[in-house]
Order: C-alpha cells, then structure tokens, then sequence
C-alpha cells in the first residue's frame, strides 16, 4: 500500500502525482491510527465505568461465588423506602446476561431481625419478586430471629448484633469477599465500575490486606473470605456481654453517653466517646479497626452515598433539620490514616 511512497525520494515526471498519493495515504494512516485510539481509550474508560471485562485481570477461583452484599436494615421514622432505592442501585448496575461472568458469582442478603414491624422489608420483598427478574435472581430476603443472646438494652449492642447476624448469613454462600452496607446508602452512579477496579488491584497488589473499604462508617466494607471470621468474632456482641468487667465498663460509656443527650438542647449529632468506649461499642469502629489490622485498599472518594441522614435508626443521632452528609464524590475519610492504601 505504501509502495509508491519510495518514488517520493527521486525526481519524476510522475512526482506531483505520487506526493498527492504520499500525502493522502499519510493522511489516511494518521487518520485511521487515531480513531483505533480513540476506540481503544474508550473501550477502557467503559469498562473501568461499567465493569466490563474488569475481571479477565482478577485472580479469583472462577466456579465460587465472588461476592455477597450483606445488607442491614432496620425500620426507620416515617418508613422511608431507602431499602428499594438501595438495592435497586445495585440490581441496575450489575449484569443482566446470563453470559456474563458474575452474573451467577454475586447475591445481595437483606435480613430482617425485625419481624413485622419493619414494613419497608416486607414491602421491598413482594415488590421486586413481582416486578424484577433481576432481583429474583439477585437478591435473598432472609427473616432471623437474634436467639441465644443477653439482653441487648442498648441501640450499641444491638447494631453489633445485627452486623454479626447478617454478615454470618453472607458466610454462609463461601464468596471471595463480603460487603457490609446498611440500607441507606446507595450505589453512586456509574461507581460499580470503580468498585470491581480496586478490588481487581487490591488482589493483584495487596494480597496480605484483609479487605477494602469504599464508604464510611461501617458501609462499603468487604471483607475477604479468608478474614470474615475474625470480623464476626470481633463482632460476637453475645460474648462480650458475658464478660462481668467488660459489661460494666460498657455500662459506664452509655451512661455517661445518655447524660450528654438529655443535657442537649435539639438532637443534634451525638459527641464522639472516648477511645475505649468507641473501640468497644460501636460497630462501625470496630470494622475498621479490624480492616486496618492490615493494609487496607481504599478509594479516594465515596463510591456509596448516604440517604438517610434524615431519619436515622438512633434518635440522638439527628433530626429533619439535619443537613446532607457523606455524598457521592466526597473525601474518603480513612485516606490519613496509617496502613492505607489509596488505589
């Protein structure tokens, strides 16, 4: 094709004529070189937005299930319907071909410990077995009973067994990583392509980290399987409680914690304990500090957001006045913190 071009280089009564052509076919080249480029960086970009061939990278054993979604929900004031909007942010942006590779590797567990007073739940249930193939294929709505625990007389030590019920149901499916995410924090828009890109790059890079953490709080926390038991047992609310000194010094944080509360004017944001009491008490705390056991693989921003700021399962936590937090896009907060590992 090129051929003519060396006739470029000695003079000819044909010159003008195969400089046109030079010129042209250079054209052409240059022409056709970028827009195999251009393709190329798009076909990457969607795949890192949309999670399209993330996993040809990812050394996972491909016939176990990769990851279950352990989902905490509670009934909250007004009963609002963050659960539907929650899940349904994950049922849009996974896989709806049967040939696609984690289409049978994924499953989302939404356990009610509440019975029939969490009428979001039962809702959410009818709702997406009537209306959503990917949900009946997706999603597993659990009812269990918390049986064979002390008496669980704080909202703490409820939170903790709530976390330790649903993550044990997620062990039950024997998937490469666990993610813990309450109800109200949806998927961020086109995020899921960014959340299979960090956990590709973790395995690959970091395979002594324990897991990866992409929201906050106690949100967005997987836990790889090899690890999720030492997260339950970090968890085990039950066997806490029946140690006399660690419930009395448990005792004391709530008591003190109750004191600042009826002393507030307006429900606002409930000061932060000291460190014993929020290592010890609360769920969240405690999920970190076991991620942060290891290196742990972050994002630099949320890739989950909050949506139930307004109406929170602990009352002193906020009220209707309470402003917007934890929203797409912003600072992922443990990115200071030591053992962290910003990808």
């Amino acid at each position: 094709f090129f051929a003519p071009c060396a006739n470029c280089m000695r003079p000819s009564p044909d010159a003008g004529r195969v400089l046109v052509w030079c010129g042209l076919t250079e054209i052409f080249a240059a022409t056709a070189a970028g827009l195999l480029v251009t393709c190329h960086i798009a076909w990457h970009v969607l795949g890192l937005l949309l999670g399209l061939g993330t996993f040809d990278v990812c050394p996972t054993v491909t016939d176990r299930p990769f990851l279950t979604v352990a989902v905490l929900t509670a009934p909250r004031r007004n009963a609002p319907i963050h659960l539907i909007t929650t899940l349904q942010s994950l049922l849009s942006a996974w896989p709806q071909n049967r040939s696609h590779p984690l289409h049978s590797r994924m499953q989302i567990v939404v356990v009610n410990h509440h019975g029939a007073d969490h009428s979001v739940w039962h809702h959410a249930r009818a709702l997406f077995a009537e209306v959503s193939a990917a949900a009946r294929h997706y999603v597993h709505f659990i009812e269990r009973n918390l049986t064979d625990l002390p008496p669980l007389d704080h909202i703490f030590h409820l939170q903790r067994a709530h976390a330790h019920s649903v993550l044990h149901v997620a062990a039950t499916f024997d998937s490469e990583y666990a993610l813990l995410l309450e109800d109200d924090f949806p998927l961020c828009p086109l995020a899921w392509g960014r959340v299979l890109q960090l956990l590709c790059a973790c395995d690959a890079q970091y395979p002594q980290s324990r897991g990866a953490f992409v929201a906050t709080g106690g949100n967005g926390a997987f836990f790889r399987r090899d690890h999720l038991p030492g997260v339950l047992q970090a968890l085990d609310v039950a066997s806490s409680l029946r140690q006399a000194e660690w419930k009395a010094r448990a005792d004391q944080c709530i008591g003190a914690m109750n004191k600042r509360i009826a002393s507030k004017e307006s429900h606002e944001k409930v000061e932060e304990m000291d460190e014993w009491c929020e290592s010890n008490l609360k769920h969240d705390v405690i999920i970190q500090r076991y991620l942060l056991g290891a290196p742990l693989c972050i994002s630099r921003e949320l890739l989950f957001f909050h949506i139930g700021y307004t109406s929170s399962t602990f009352d002193a936590n906020g009220d209707l006045e309470t402003k917007p937090d934890w929203q797409c896009g912003w600072r992922q907060p443990l990115t200071s913190r030591k053992r962290v590992v910003v990808l």
